[in-house]
């Protein structure tokens, strides 16, 4: 077996999004790295002001948005959410950056839209939304639904479902209120940028059952067969600690690909990556452990 991309189910949901908060900050600051080398960057020529123009741009959306082609208001949070779906490819860098001058140069928000977990998607009079061919249409909570207001899409209700059913923590009320000012700090600390928008997270699971503590409480050191475990240094979605520290648990079955790459996953983007699980699955050649990728590969 093969996993890339490794998930945690060890850590309550509000330490994952925290992580993930992270990791998404990283993602971005590689991203900017690059961009910054290129004269047509929109936070010009240094990552270290082009992070602070960054976080200065989202507070001037949040702020004050600018209207859309839409007729939707686009907001900092709606522009947060589009950079992290850009970076979940490094083949998305070069639109993004493009996005992002037109952004910031002309107000023009067409490009950056395409981003945006529900872009495209322009407003009817009855508070749905349809994307620009009509065929789709989204509800008041961002999912897709037809005429009938019947779901097409469920993948935000399938993510919510299986992460809570994987997560025993369930915080009271009373809980929440008293740690959400530290929360709000500590994500806030973790990233500048996604810090706010991840803080969600911690309250995704409240008021459904409680999950199972299997996961925490028995899955470890197994006896299997070896398993190849891919951890990407850049990966916005699943950060690449998550990887080691699952594989600790998982003990000498496991053993770690480090992918010096960027994006979410290696085995689409990294022809490395690629040649050492085929490697592994077809011909059951396993990588040393430690073995790594180069960002290039």
């Amino acid at each position: 077996m093969v996993l890339d991309g490794v998930d945690t189910r060890t850590e309550p949901l509000s330490e994952q999004g925290l992580i993930g908060a992270q990791g998404q900050q990283t993602a971005l600051e590689d991203f900017l790295d690059w961009c910054t080398e290129d004269v047509n960057c929109a936070f010009g020529q240094d990552p270290r002001s082009a992070r602070e123009e960054v976080v200065r741009l989202i507070g001037a959306l949040d702020e004050d948005p600018v209207p859309s082609d839409f007729g939707i208001p686009f907001s900092g949070q709606d522009l947060v959410g589009a950079i992290g779906q850009a970076l979940y490819s490094k083949e998305l860098w070069p639109a993004l950056s493009q996005a992002l001058t037109s952004l910031v140069q002309d107000g023009d928000t067409r490009g950056i839209m395409g981003f945006h977990p529900g872009g495209g998607a322009v407003p009817r009079d009855d508070g749905h939304t349809r994307d620009r061919e009509g065929s789709l249409d989204r509800g008041k909570d961002g999912g897709l639904v037809d005429e009938g207001d019947i779901p097409l899409d469920n993948l935000p209700a399938a993510l919510m479902a299986i992460n809570c059913a994987d997560d025993p923590d369930r915080p009271t009320a009373d809980q929440i209120t008293e740690n959400l000012d530290r929360l709000r700090a500590e994500y806030e600390k973790a990233s500048p940028v996604f810090g706010r928008y991840r803080l969600a997270q911690a309250l995704m699971c409240y008021g459904r059952p409680k999950g199972t503590t299997y996961i925490r409480d028995e899955v470890r050191d197994v006896d299997t067969a070896k398993m190849l475990l891919v951890g990407t240094r850049g990966d916005p979605a699943t950060p690449y600690r998550w990887t080691t520290e699952t594989a600790d648990r998982l003990g000498p079955s496991a053993i770690v690909l480090d992918n010096k790459g960027e994006g979410h996953t290696g085995y689409a983007s990294s022809k490395c990556v690629h040649r050492k699980v085929d490697d592994f699955l077809l011909y059951g050649r396993l990588p040393a452990d430690g073995s790594s990728c180069g960002a290039e590969e």
